[in-house]
């Protein structure tokens, strides 16, 4: 475990077929084997790893990472199964249950399958109307399908909920920016998000777009720029590209793109 704390992994993946092979603390050193095969895309022997991890406090998240590397592998079929046995094992387990069903529908929507991810959702979300996590993520599924008022009302009804909720504040925000020209309405909601959590990189990546938005793009490179350098972002790379482009900065348009 030092030596994955320590990024030595190859040390680490010896201490730990040591450990297995000794036949001690199996199920703890399957579950570290296999998220080292999951960094390392090896998903055939990630599976056979998390497979062994039969007990303690892995053993839940082992089962949910096998059906990630079954997805990884393309056996969404099979993935599936997994995931209705799983729902049989936890039926009187309420918790478990609903831990379940996000993790379904957003692995659905991770893959393409929104109509999917939508049903999923909104049936978990018959039974726990209240779960902001299941009504945010069936919110997300919804705008997937183009269901533009239902994505609008489900983030306004946790808004009313849970007004500090600065994630449901920033998605809603860059929804209007860049779906709608209610910018105003979109800042007011960006940055009360911003005011929340004003070192979430996803959250100034909205406040450089609303600013594209309105034309300056000056201001807009300065927040991107900000949010470049937090994290890496596809999304923010490309918004970063954008702007460049407007402001005649095309070789570093095109340095970003690429």
């Amino acid at each position: 475990l030092l030596a994955i704390e320590a990024t030595r992994i190859q040390v680490a993946k010896k201490y730990l077929k040591r450990v297995v092979y000794l036949g001690v603390y199996l199920s703890s050193s399957n579950y570290y084997l296999g998220r080292i095969a999951t960094q390392e895309k090896q998903h055939k022997q990630a599976i056979k790893y998390y497979s062994g991890v039969l007990s303690g406090s892995h053993k839940d998240e082992a089962q949910f990472r096998i059906i990630e590397s079954l997805v990884q592998l393309k056996q969404i079929k099979i993935a599936r199964e997994h995931i209705a046995i799983l729902r049989v094992n936890y039926q009187n387990q309420p918790e478990k249950r609903l831990e379940l069903d996000l993790f379904e529908g957003e692995l659905l929507r991770s893959i393409g399958k929104y109509q999917a991810s939508y049903d999923t959702l909104n049936l978990a979300v018959q039974s726990n109307p209240n779960n902001i996590e299941l009504l945010y993520s069936k919110a997300l599924s919804a705008e997937r399908l183009n269901k533009h008022d239902e994505f609008e009302q489900n983030l306004k009804g946790i808004l009313k909920k849970h007004p500090q909720n600065a994630q449901a504040l920033n998605t809603l925000g860059y929804y209007l920016v860049s779906k709608t020209d209610r910018l105003a309405e979109a800042g007011v909601l960006i940055n009360k998000a911003y005011q929340l959590e004003p070192e979430d990189p996803v959250i100034i990546d909205s406040i450089g777009w609303l600013n594209y938005r309105k034309g300056d793009f000056a201001e807009a490179e300065k927040w991107l720029e900000k949010a470049s350098l937090l994290t890496f972002d596809p999304e923010i790379s490309a918004h970063m590209g954008e702007v460049y482009w407007l402001l005649g900065k095309k070789e570093k348009a095109m340095l970003v793109w690429k």
